[in-house]
């Protein structure tokens, strides 16, 4: 397995698989390259993935000093030297998605477009869980507390028909101290003023029923972007669902930047197949122009509905989404 060497001289593992442009796919809080088990042969026909595991993961080095994810993102940067990628696309969720903000804000140049699932930018700005999804977390029956965990992961359906192993839980071999520093890293994330220096074309996903990391993040990502102003109109109506009362987020929105084909979109996972089908298609063939003007936490009660009603995001879905996104930005250079 690769391993490159980061400026302050810490070994990180990474993985490469498939042909095609680089895409470099960043996983959640306390989890190594594993996290996308499931769905990384979906994206190896035209991508070469690029994984690593975290600092404090799987081979990669454990040191006990702090994380951050703005240092994880330089843990990346020395990934693509040791590749000798001069840029990539990225898509991250969840934590990854937090590291993803900085990588794109820190080092543009190497970012040929970026995905962010259901992420946040963290800080005073974002929203956070609320105190019942925290307590079920800290329960001090472990077992309990892994139970919990599942069940904001994934849907009860899904759960009953899948029965494990369960790849997105953390690595189960990472040290104590090295989850209570992943967790300080994510908490501790707050990239909102670096978003303006966003320049690459963004597709940003989420679930309206996701409560582990509230939806409304996602408009909020997307008001503070690069290209707000340039002029709005509607996105087409189609018929929606009741979503939960506990996200604050809208059904669904879709937002696009106009300017050099940067692109800020915002879709919310749809609930069935047909409907996420629709979202594919409309990310492929419309140009929609919905460019969120506010500098604060939006009014999203406001915001238009464009698709189906929506849930939980099973990365599966996502990656749907993902892969009718990155085919409509340019190629890398």
């Amino acid at each position: 397995m690769p391993v490159a060497v980061t400026g302050d001289g810490v070994a990180v593992a990474y993985q490469t698989r498939g042909a095609g442009e680089p895409l470099v796919l960043l996983a959640g809080q306390a989890n190594d390259h594993h996290w996308w088990d499931g769905v990384r042969d979906d994206f190896e026909g035209r991508h070469t993935t690029v994984t690593l595991d975290y600092r404090g993961t799987g081979d990669s080095g454990k040191p006990d000093v702090p994380y951050s994810t703005r240092g994880f993102a330089a843990d990346v940067v020395a990934v693509l030297d040791h590749l000798g990628a001069d840029r990539a696309h990225v898509y991250g969720t969840s934590m990854g998605g937090r590291v993803a903000q900085w990588l794109a804000a820190d080092h543009p140049h190497r970012v040929g477009s970026l995905i962010l699932g259901c992420t946040s930018p963290g800080g005073a700005h974002g929203f956070e869980r609320d105190n019942t999804v925290k307590r079920s977390l800290a329960q001090p029956d472990k077992q309990a507390a892994r139970q919990a965990l599942l069940e904001l992961m994934y849907t009860p359906a899904w759960l009953a028909t899948h029965p494990g192993p369960y790849t997105t839980l953390g690595d189960p071999g990472m040290p104590a101290f090295a989850r209570r520093r992943h967790l300080a890293a994510s908490a501790g994330h707050d990239a909102w003023d670096a978003l303006p220096g966003i320049t690459a074309p963004t597709l940003i996903l989420h679930g309206t029923d996701d409560v582990f990391n509230p939806a409304a993040n996602a408009p909020l990502l997307a008001a503070a972007s690069p290209g707000r102003g340039s002029g709005s109109s509607r996105a087409p109506d189609t018929p929606t669902s009741r979503s939960s009362a506990r996200s604050r987020a809208p059904r669904s929105s879709t937002s696009w930047r106009a300017a050099d084909q940067s692109i800020m979109t915002t879709v919310f996972a749809a609930r069935s197949c047909s409907a996420c089908l629709r979202l594919v298609n409309t990310i492929q063939t419309r140009s929609i122009t919905l460019t969120p003007t506010a500098t604060k936490k939006p009014d999203i009660s406001a915001r238009p509905a464009a698709v189906a009603g929506v849930s939980r995001a099973p990365l599966s879905c996502t990656t749907r989404m993902a892969n009718a996104f990155l085919p409509t930005v340019r190629p890398l250079q």
